[in-house]
Order: structure tokens, then C-alpha cells, then sequence
């Protein structure tokens, strides 16, 4: 006998339907209710952080200068190149590489497992006057992601301005009469 056996005299035309009574009840409209002051500022803050990384994606993109550079490598006191020592895979990426003008300089970048064989170079974008401001060539070279969220931080940011000015006109109409 199985788990799901029933027994030999189990038929569905022999099961009594249900009778069900169908109450059918008339409901008013209620339009759905606005965005709270709280969701509004969350809105916001979620639109201020795209913004953020969309016009640091783009900036480097546009003014950042290409380099190659040398990964799990440091500066020493004497500006020699070293090798880092990385005891695991780690999350994070020390490189150095030389700007226009030859001299050496390092520089950090976030990358997930970061398995870089020593000796193999990547490609960076740094800004010739700041540059420790680093950023892997692979995270700059898309156009689509940044522009994606600067959009929708402006639709975002625009949604929550229109139902905070929403709310506020209500209430002086409220307020008012």
C-alpha cells in the first residue's frame, strides 16, 4: 500500500459537492493611498545614492585616463614596487601603475574574489589630479548601467517630490475649508 492510495473504493464521482454559498458583496472605490512621508525620504535617499553612482561612473568615464597596472603590488617607503601579500581571496584589489608622467603611484578597487595572478596586468581609469582615485576600466567601459540609474533617480526623486507637493496641496485644501 502506498503512501497516496486510498483504498480500492475511492472514486471522485462518488464524492457529495460542496455547496458553497456565494456571498457577493458590493465594495466602494478607494484609491490607493499615497506615499507616506516616511517612504517619500526613502524614495529620496535611494535616488540621492543612484545619482551618486551613475555621475561617478560617468565622470570617470569621461575624464578618467586609461593605464595599465600591476595587481597585488604596493609602494614601499622608497617608492619601489612589492608585492602585496594576500593571505586569502579577498575582496579588495592593491595595484600600482605609472601616470603620463612615469611617476608610480597606488591605488585600491573593490572586485569580488579577487584571484589575480601576479605579474598580469589590468586596465585602470584614474584622474591625473587626484590619482588615487582608481577604477577598473571593466566597471567604466559601460554606458548602459550609469545612464539606467540616472534615469531612475530622476523618476525616483521626481515621484516622491510629486506626492510630498500632492499631500501638502490636500492639506491646505483640508485645511481651508
Amino acid at each position: 500500500m502506498g503512501f497516496f492510495h486510498r483504498g480500492d473504493n475511492y472514486r471522485l464521482e462518488d464524492m457529495a459537492p460542496k455547496q458553497r454559498k456565494i456571498q457577493r458583496q458590493l465594495h466602494t472605490y478607494r484609491p490607493p493611498k499615497p506615499l507616506s512621508g516616511l517612504s517619500c525620504a526613502l524614495l529620496l535617499l535611494l535616488a540621492a545614492a543612484l545619482l551618486c553612482y551613475s555621475v561617478s561612473i560617468l565622470t570617470m568615464r569621461l575624464f578618467g585616463v586609461e593605464a595599465e597596472a600591476i595587481p597585488n603590488t604596493r609602494l614601499d617607503a622608497s617608492g619601489a614596487v612589492t608585492k602585496a601579500e594576500i593571505p586569502a581571496v579577498t575582496s579588495t584589489l592593491y595595484l600600482t601603475f605609472r601616470d603620463g608622467e612615469g611617476a608610480y603611484h597606488e591605488g585600491t578597487v573593490s572586485l569580488l574574489g579577487n584571484t589575480e595572478p601576479p605579474g598580469k596586468t589590468v586596465k585602470i581609469r584614474y584622474f591625473p589630479r587626484r590619482p588615487q582615485c582608481v577604477m577598473l576600466f571593466s566597471q567604466t567601459n559601460q554606458w548602459m548601467l550609469p545612464i539606467g540609474s540616472l534615469f531612475l533617480s530622476m523618476f525616483l526623486a521626481r515621484t516622491a517630490i510629486r506626492k510630498l507637493l500632492e499631500e501638502k496641496k490636500r492639506k491646505n485644501r483640508n485645511s481651508s475649508t
